[in-house]
């Protein structure tokens, strides 16, 4: 019995040691992958967090993360999927190195805030509880005052200097006026518009001392004016809408606009109705339009809030580094390049590719991909660019090719998607034409080296706009075989796992 006894002891003493060297091993298996993990930079930085479980390995190209979908698409560029205050911060640490290498001084785009004390509104044809013109006033709330000091101000600030590449810095002045009069015509439904226009005379002797202070924006708050000398409790006055700009009518060289509630979207938004909106006029070349940039299908690159992912995208990838270089608000047309079917090295012209390389327009397109009938279906409501021929010239064409437009396209054809897609296609005896997006247009360029291939980068001949969302034309060999997706051209889709040790890596 002792025997037997000290046999099974044993026997427990070697199942507890065995035991206990399993679960250390993979204790020290676990810390390795935690080191290796955090070597790679997405367990600390959240560079994965809200990143789509089944979504591919990103791609690594110079310090940001390219996202592959599960159908192998590439869809945005980011530092840190889903977390904007990391992914912000990320790029103004990029914009900073780039003021200072730079060594000149950037642009200014300096601000007026303009709080109230007291202002009147008068209705002269609407009366009152006691039979005289219906009057209101207004002050802006400290709330308001505090919050735009404190939070709206330095949002914009970093904003505007992260996303244009720290070439553009902006300043504020604040100031409060006490006594100005809006006299409002109509005759019912009182409401104050705030319109700046409206006093004019007022606002210019009052901000006589920022003549020269080179503001390019004048910022009034909205709110809403107590009545003074209502008929009863419903007789009140509305105030202005929650933003509107004035871009027509100058004060002391800068345009005006209207802000219902703190908020830097708000400022951003309708500054874009001046800069985005106008930019045909001021530097000669119509990229976008503000209220068209949901069309360019950001949303889902992996940052949030949405507006910012729409003005930030914009702001770093269509107005190029050397258009902010240029910014105003007083109009500089530059000179355009013209077509003359030759092509460009992308190094030499990204900074400033819309001034750089020419527009191709159909006759263009037609010449450089030898499609006599080529036409591009690029509808403003619509999220997709269909580049369709004629039954005579679909011989030529040696990629897939549809007929129906989708905007959930994850193949490579002739149809780029915007929502879902980088890139169409259209590969002839002439070359294998791909038409891209802005931000993934390095991408493409330097394909071959990208895929461990040992030719240089790829040439590029132009782009194609109409108004909403410019899309650059690279050229890559004709005989060149058209892998299974887009990720196919940049690596091996076999070996590309979901959401795993790969190679995304820590800026």
């Amino acid at each position: 019995m002792n025997l037997l006894f000290i046999c099974n002891q044993n026997r427990l003493r070697r199942r507890e040691l065995e035991t206990t060297m399993k679960r250390t091993c993979l204790a020290i298996l676990a810390s390795l992958m935690n080191l290796l993990i955090a070597g790679i930079g997405w367990a600390d930085d959240g560079a994965l967090k809200g990143y789509p479980a089944d979504w591919h390995e990103p791609l690594v190209f110079e310090n940001d993360n390219v996202g592959v979908t599960a159908e192998g698409t590439l869809r945005g560029r980011f530092r840190h999927w889903g977390n904007w205050e990391q992914e912000l911060q990320s790029r103004l640490a990029d914009a900073k190195a780039n003021a200072k290498a730079r060594g000149t001084p950037g642009r200014k785009l300096v601000v007026g805030c303009i709080f109230l004390k007291d202002a009147r509104v008068v209705f002269p044809n609407i009366k009152g509880g006691d039979g005289k013109p219906l009057e209101g006033i207004v002050s802006t709330p400290q709330k308001y005052i505090d919050q735009m000091k404190s939070s709206c101000m330095p949002e914009f600030n970093d904003f505007i200097f992260a996303f244009t590449r720290g070439e553009v810095e902006a300043e504020w002045h604040f100031e409060t006026l006490a006594g100005l009069t809006w006299t409002d015509e109509r005759k019912s439904n009182p409401a104050w518009s705030c319109q700046p226009r409206a006093i004019g005379e007022q606002l210019e002797k009052a901000l006589a001392k920022y003549q020269d202070k080179g503001i390019v924006l004048w910022c009034f708050p909205g709110g809403t004016p107590k009545p003074l000398n209502p008929i009863d409790a419903k007789q009140q006055i509305a105030g202005p809408p929650w933003g509107i700009s004035y871009p027509a009518w100058p004060l002391h060289g800068g345009y005006c606009l209207v802000a219902g509630s703190p908020l830097a979207e708000l400022i951003i938004h309708e500054f874009n109705h001046k800069f985005l909106d106008g930019l045909g006029n001021l530097q000669g070349v119509q990229l976008t339009m503000n209220h068209g940039l949901g069309r360019l299908a950001w949303a889902n690159c992996g940052l949030v809030p949405k507006t910012r992912t729409d003005y930030a995208l914009t702001y770093y990838w269509i107005i190029r580094r050397d258009m902010w270089r240029r910014f105003s608000v007083a109009p500089n047309p530059q000179p355009v390049e013209s077509f003359s079917g030759k092509a460009y090295d992308w190094e030499q012209v990204k900074h400033d590719c819309w001034f750089k390389l020419p527009e191709l327009d159909a006759a263009a397109l037609a010449e450089l991909t030898t499609l006599p009938s080529l036409k591009m279906d690029a509808r403003r409501n619509a999220n997709y660019r269909r580049f369709s021929v004629a039954n005579e010239d679909r011989g030529k064409l040696k990629s897939p090719y549809v007929e129906l437009a989708s905007e959930t396209d994850a193949e490579l054809n002739n149809l780029l998607s915007l929502a879902t897609e980088s890139a169409a296609v259209l590969q002839t005896d002439s070359g294998t034409w791909l038409i891209v997006r802005p931000e993934m247009a390095d991408l493409y360029v330097n394909m071959p080296g990208l895929a461990g291939k040992n030719q240089p980068p790829l040439p590029v001949y132009g782009y194609i706009r109409e108004g909403i969302r410019p899309l650059l034309v690279v050229k890559a060999p004709a005989g060149m075989p058209l892998p299974g997706g887009e990720e196919g051209f940049f690596r091996k889709t076999g070996k590309s796992q979901a959401k795993g040790i790969g190679n995304l890596q820590k800026p």
